[in-house]
């Protein structure tokens, strides 16, 4: 045996000796053999042992949305502080804690990094992590904050009512945090309205009521979750011995547009008339109180009834609130309506007036009085006149707080001519009567309309617009020779005038009414008749004609047909049209629509001056009503 294999032999030997002694994978290797001998590279492997991790934690505070994250960094060291490259290391987080690994064996620097967040756990809560090499383990802490709940609603009442109380539970971001379990609870025991605990809705909010049975101070508290996640917030109320509430009229009375009603509220403390002259302040949404011919109305008691007048010149619900003058005293609420039972005007539609065979369509009967106000419980009376066979839903209908009641009309299975269908809709005991056409068609034509992105100026005062009906049969083949009829319909109008946000930006237009004024134009007839609405006095019809397209066309081979909008630059971004298309083969009649605000070129709103002036040519009012 030569002098180098015995070195090997005795070096394995040894090595199996010392395992057998207590020795382990991670003891150093032999550098060495007795009598000098050296060991050769490659001749011994071994796998040294992981020491120690170190952890740094980027943040240890995070937002229970899961927006944010922490970093964790492990530093795997061997028992003799070494760096170890190559290394797997494991990441694990409680409490759904969520962890991304970004490296999962070390590198040369022997470090491995993983992201820890909430998750979708909005809890506020502690999420232990922890990292592990080899035989070894270590954690950290993370805490998730931010999670919070609120209470809002009133500070004080009055023995024997009740008031209503919204707590909102929300994560860190302020987002509402769904279906959660909210408890309630309160000081003196006061009744909470139906349960303890409610579930929280799409808002993150739960509504309740508290009903007054003791007086005193007291305290409302709500919680979610539970332990170390416990939200918790409190709302200080002061329930008065007093009583104090509506006497009359009952809630949700319907009052008359302009009469005049009158509204009551007692105050007894301690079951005895408060002193005459104790002040009550009403307070409403909608209407004027005589007293004060204004929103607001302070008067004073005898034998304990507080009485006021109010009355309205427009319809809807109006809220009005009672209270001491007192800071902290007690206060009623009580809701009423104020309605017009005078109809002077009515308006049908339809939400489609061409319909298939079996098909549907609903008939809205709006009906208003001579302010334009709308009125309630109206009767409205539907005929129909149909040789198809069509029928409708109610031969009539009571409408309802927007002055509104509806049918559905369906069809049969046979076609009708063009406008073959006529709905009539009247209202008893008065000369007031509308009608309304519609076509039951079969294998109709289609057609669209559409245009680009582009406007080009014609002089100094107009602008066109490039617009192209597309003609095609029910198969999508396009249809040849087809006469196309157009037309543009003013439909709003806008009040203000243009800005430049800053010198280098370009005009916008700055509305004052921010939804617009609908035309007064109601039948579309450019006649200022009965049938309108003429919302501003003045005697003219708004908007003005302001835009114009060819009246008829032809398709070409293709099934389309091109042609332009023309209209004032001085109207641009001012007013809102329906551009209609319509054709029809064999009585039935298809239709496309499209609904936009006239455009400006940006050459024009890049301009020093803006297109037509400054304003509105419709005025910078903020109300409809008013003409400038």
């Amino acid at each position: 045996m030569s002098g180098k294999l015995f070195a090997r032999v005795t070096a394995v030997l040894l090595t199996l000796v010392l395992a057998a002694c207590g020795g382990d994978s991670g003891s150093s290797s032999l550098s060495g053999v007795g009598g000098g001998g050296t060991a050769e590279p490659g001749d011994t492997t071994e796998t040294a042992s992981v020491g120690t991790i170190q952890l740094i934690n980027e943040s240890p505070q995070i937002a229970t949305d899961g927006s944010d994250s922490s970093s964790i960094t492990a530093i795997i060291k061997d028992t003799d502080g070494r760096v170890m490259p190559d290394v797997n290391v494991g990441f694990a987080a409680d409490n759904d804690g969520t962890v991304l690994v970004q490296t999962a064996v070390t590198g040369a620097n022997g470090q491995a990094l993983a992201q820890v967040s909430a998750g979708n756990d909005p809890r506020n809560r502690t999420i232990t992590v922890t990292v592990t090499a080899g035989n070894v383990s270590r954690t950290t802490s993370i805490s998730a904050t931010g999670t919070s709940i609120s209470i809002t609603g009133p500070s004080s009442i009055v023995a024997g009512a009740s008031a209503t109380y919204t707590a909102r539970l929300v994560d860190a971001d302020n987002d509402p945090i769904v279906g959660e379990n909210v408890d309630v609870s309160t000081q003196l025991g006061n009744q909470i309205s139906n349960t303890a605990t409610f579930a929280t809705a799409l808002d993150g909010t739960v509504t309740f009521d508290l009903v007054a049975q003791s007086g005193g101070s007291e305290a409302i508290t709500v919680t979610a979750y539970s332990g170390e996640s416990l939200v918790s917030a409190e709302k200080a109320v002061t329930i008065s011995p007093d009583q104090f509430s509506f006497t009359s009229p009952t809630a949700n009375t319907e009052i008359e547009l302009n009469a005049t009603q009158t509204l009551e509220v007692e105050w007894l403390s301690n079951g005895v008339a408060v002193a005459d002259g104790s002040s009550v302040v009403f307070e409403t949404t909608r209407g004027v109180f005589s007293q004060s011919s204004s929103s607001t109305a302070t008067v004073t008691t005898s034998g304990g009834i507080a009485t006021v007048d109010i009355s309205s010149t427009n319809v809807g619900p109006a809220s009005v609130t009672a209270r001491s003058q007192a800071t902290g005293g007690p206060s009623a609420q009580r809701t009423f309506e104020f309605v017009s039972t005078t109809p002077t005007q009515l308006n049908l539609q339809a939400d489609k007036t061409q319909i298939g065979q079996n098909e549907s369509a609903v008939i809205l009967a709006t009906v208003r009085d001579a302010n334009n106000n709308l009125v309630k419980n109206a009767t409205v009376n539907f005929t129909l006149d149909d040789v198809t066979g069509g029928s409708l839903s109610a031969g009539s209908g009571e409408t309802n707080s927007q002055g509104q009641t509806q049918v559905t009309y369906t069809s049969s299975s046979v076609s009708s001519s063009l406008n073959g269908v006529t709905i009539f809709a009247t209202v008893p005991n008065t000369a007031i009567s509308e009608s309304l056409s519609l076509t039951v068609g079969g294998q109709a034509l289609r057609i669209n309309i559409g245009t680009g992105n582009e406007i080009v100026e014609s002089g100094l005062t107009l602008y066109k617009q490039p617009w192209t009906a597309i003609v095609t049969d029910a198969n999508g083949n396009a249809s040849a020779n087809r006469s196309v009829q157009v037309s543009v319909v003013p439909v709003r109008y806008f009040k203000g005038f243009y800005v430049k946000p800053t010198s280098s930006d370009p005009w916008v237009a700055s509305y004052t009414v921010s939804d617009g004024c609908a035309s007064e134009d109601i039948n579309n007839n450019g006649i200022l008749d009965a049938a309108d609405n003429d919302e501003n006095g003045n005697g003219a019809l708004e908007p003005d004609p302001s835009a114009t397209v060819p009246m008829s066309l032809t398709t070409g081979a293709d099934g389309t047909v091109t042609f332009d909008l023309t209209y004032l630059k001085s109207e641009c971004s001012w007013i809102e049209v329906d551009l209609i298309a319509t054709t029809s083969v064999q009585g039935t009649e298809s239709q496309a629509r499209q609904r936009f605000t006239l455009s400006c070129t940006a050459d024009d709103l890049d301009s020093p001056a803006p297109p037509g002036g400054g304003d509105s040519p419709y005025g910078t009012a903020t109300s409809c009503a008013n003409p400038e």
